[in-house]
C-alpha cells in the first residue's frame, strides 16, 4: 500500500508512504489543531484524505513558486538539513526527531525543499502587504471588545468516588484546609485526588463550569459521571473573567492579525495554485485500507 500512487499533481506523484509520511508529521505537529486525531477505525479514511489534501496543495504551491521563480538551490536545502541536525547530540536523537516528524533519509530532502519553497512564495507575496501597526490593532480591538476577554481560571481539588460508601469521608477529608495533607491522605485511602491549578473555564467539562459559577470558594461540589462515578470538587481559588485593556492586548494583537494576514494569503494563493495544476486522483477505493 504504501507504493500506491493516490494521485498525480502535473504528472508527479503522491503514494502512501507520502501520505502516512504527513499524517505522523502532523499528528506531532502541537499546533496543528486539524490534525489532533488518535487514528481508528473510524477515522482512518478521513486522515488519510485530509493528508492526501494537504499533499496536493504542496505540491500545487511548490509548482506556482517555481513559475513564479522562487528558487531553492540543493545547497540551501543541505544547509537547513544540517543545521536541524546540529540541534540533536548524537544519530539515535536525530534519527528519532526525523520519526516525531514523518521522515527519514529517503523524504527529508522533498519535505524541506517544498517548506522552502513555499515559504518563499509567502514572503515574495507578503512584501505587498503592510504589516499590521497599533492603529489597525487598536480598530479591531474596538471592533471587536466583547472577545478580549481572559476567561475565569479556578484552584480546584477534585476526588473520585467509586465505592458511595467513600462519599460522606471524602467530603469530610475535604472540608479540611491543607490541600497537601487531604491529596496525601486521600492516597492512603485508595481515593483518586488531584489538585488542578489555574485552570481556564474554557478548558473544563460544560457540567463542571456550571457547578463553579455558582460554588463559593473553599465549599465543595459534585459532578456525577456516566458510569455512576461521583466527582467532589473543593473550589480553592477562582479568578474572575476580565476585559483586557488596549495595552494588555496589544502585543498579541498585532500577533494575530500578522498571522491571520499570512494564512488569509496562503489560502488565496492555494486555491490559485490548485486551479493551475492538472490533478488526478487515482484508488480513492483503497485509502479507508491504508495504515
Amino acid at each position: 500500500m504504501k507504493e500506491t500512487v493516490f494521485a498525480e499533481v502535473n504528472g508527479k506523484s503522491i503514494t502512501g508512504e507520502d501520505i502516512l509520511s504527513l499524517r505522523k508529521r502532523n499528528q506531532n505537529d502541537e499546533q496543528n489543531e486539524n490534525f489532533a486525531y488518535v487514528p481508528n477505525e473510524e477515522n482512518n479514511s478521513y486522515l488519510n484524505a485530509e493528508a492526501l489534501s494537504q499533499l496536493i496543495d504542496r505540491a500545487a504551491l511548490t509548482a506556482l513558486a517555481k513559475f513564479e521563480g522562487i528558487d531553492i538551490s540543493e545547497e540551501e536545502v543541505s544547509e537547513a538539513i544540517f543545521n536541524l541536525r546540529n540541534e540533536y547530540e548524537d544519530e539515535a536523537e536525530w534519527e528519532s526527531a526525523l520519526d516525531d516528524l514523518g521522515l527519514n533519509e529517503r523524504n527529508i530532502r522533498k519535505s524541506f525543499y517544498q517548506d522552502m519553497m513555499i515559504e518563499g512564495l509567502l514572503q515574495s507575496h507578503l512584501e505587498h502587504f503592510e504589516e499590521p501597526d497599533n492603529a489597525k490593532a487598536e480598530e479591531f480591538y474596538k471592533q471587536n471588545l466583547e472577545y478580549m476577554k481572559l476567561p475565569s481560571k479556578y484552584t480546584f481539588l477534585e476526588a473520585e468516588i467509586k465505592d458511595p460508601a467513600q462519599l460522606k469521608s471524602t467530603a469530610e477529608l475535604l472540608s479540611n484546609s491543607d490541600p497537601a495533607y487531604i491529596l496525601s491522605e486521600a492516597a492512603k485511602r485508595g481515593v483518586v485526588a488531584v489538585l488542578n491549578e489555574d485552570i481556564s473555564s474554557n478548558q473544563l467539562p460544560e457540567a463542571l463550569q456550571e457547578v463553579f459559577k455558582e460554588l463559593p470558594e473553599q465549599k465543595i461540589g459534585t459532578v456525577p459521571l456516566e458510569d455512576d462515578t461521583i466527582v467532589l470538587v473543593k473550589l480553592l481559588k477562582k479568578t474572575p473573567e476580565k476585559t483586557l485593556s488596549l495595552k494588555e492586548a496589544l502585543p498579541g494583537l498585532i500577533e494575530y492579525l500578522n498571522y491571520q494576514q499570512q494564512k488569509d494569503l496562503l489560502d488565496e494563493l492555494t486555491a490559485q495554485a490548485v486551479d493551475k495544476c492538472d490533478i488526478s486522483y487515482l484508488n480513492a477505493d483503497k485509502l479507508k485500507d491504508l495504515k
